[in-house]
């Protein structure tokens, strides 16, 4: 991709096992704010992270280690798997939490072996910006009255 994985320059990690940089590989995607789902190429769910069960509601026994098009049947990451091609802003509803996910296919050596989404929850944007529109209204009141007091 965009970088040489024979110099990781200034990355000198050095680990005493594979178990060692696979948890250190998942502490790393736990302890991202977005949620995060990792699909294989069969579309078999690898991976979920807690902030990916927040936003969406689904538990990890519910999803991981399952089909994705079975668990999920409107999931549009086995599209991505299959044709290669990123997709970006794509909105999603689950109740009242709304969600905005990015999706990649995941490739080694050229080759597809799987996908992964990205879901960044907008609830929070959204109830602000209702919030800040609420006040702009009461302020452009309160000087259209300011502004008719001043001219009597």
């Amino acid at each position: 991709m965009g970088y040489d994985r024979e110099n990781l320059q200034g990355l000198e990690f050095v680990f005493n096992s594979l178990e060692q940089a696979q948890a250190w590989f998942f502490s790393i995607l736990d302890s991202i704010y977005d949620g995060i789902l990792i699909s294989d190429e069969q579309y078999m769910v690898r991976y979920i992270n807690p902030e990916y069960t927040r936003i969406t509601g689904v538990t990890y026994e519910q999803i991981v280690g399952k089909l994705l098009t079975s668990v999920r049947p409107g999931a549009i990451l086995p599209q991505i798997i299959e044709s290669g091609v990123p997709m970006a802003g794509v909105y999603r509803r689950e109740g009242d939490i709304q969600y905005v996910v990015d999706m990649a296919p995941i490739m080694i050596d050229s080759r597809v072996v799987g996908g992964v989404s990205v879901v960044k929850d907008i609830t929070e944007v959204r109830r602000l910006g209702q919030e800040i529109n609420k006040y702009e209204k009461k302020t452009n009141r309160l000087k259209k009255m300011v502004e008719h007091a001043y001219r009597a």
